[in-house]
């Protein structure tokens, strides 16, 4: 999931390499089948063939967001800058091998990334301020270097971080109710 400080989020989904000619505005039924899994009947046959990724994306107070499922894709710090070029950009990854991701960049540039793939859990820092959300990890109760923060684990904790510090969101209703943008990138 990205969060960036723009006003429209057909700009995000294209900064993300979302294929122009697939940006179309979908209701949210469309996107999921009566098991929760995501689909898209537009691009089920490339989706299956070729392993494409469906992103959607809103509006969240001053920021756009994006989601895509089943993909690494917002994980990547060239990603997260290349989202917050003019601007801000924050992306949360986290997958079921209890890998979280938070990436931070300003104007095009990294500011700062934790990846807890990296061992010890929440040492995987990069960027040119790696250490950015030390301050913010310990007002939630945590530290560098610490694997859960009394029962809260690395995803809670970053989107709690992303929360507190830049009031970035996402209501229930936007995410799978309402109808969002939606497109498609091709494997890269």
């Amino acid at each position: 999931m990205t969060f960036a400080s723009l006003k429209e989020p057909r700009v995000l989904l294209q900064r993300l390499g979302v294929s122009p000619g697939t940006i179309a505005v979908r209701g949210q039924a469309d996107n999921f089948d009566e098991d929760g899994d995501e689909i898209h009947p537009d691009f089920d046959e490339a989706f299956d063939s070729w392993g494409g990724c469906v992103v959607r994306a809103g509006t969240y107070g001053g920021w756009a967001w994006s989601d895509e499922a089943s993909t690494s894709w917002s994980a990547n710090p060239e990603v997260t800058c290349t989202a917050s070029v003019g601007g801000t950009a924050v992306s949360l990854h986290y997958n079921i091998k209890s890998m979280a991701v938070l990436n931070y960049a300003e104007d095009g540039v990294l500011v700062t990334a934790i990846n807890t793939w990296k061992n010890p859990p929440l040492s995987g820092h990069a960027g040119r301020s790696p250490r950015f959300f030390d301050e913010d990890i310990a007002a939630l109760g945590g530290s560098p270097g610490a694997e859960t923060v009394e029962g809260v684990d690395a995803v809670e904790l970053f989107f709690s971080v992303a929360e507190a510090r830049f009031g970035v969101g996402l209501t229930y209703r936007s995410l799978v109710m309402e109808p969002v943008l939606c497109g498609e990138i091709a494997p890269g």
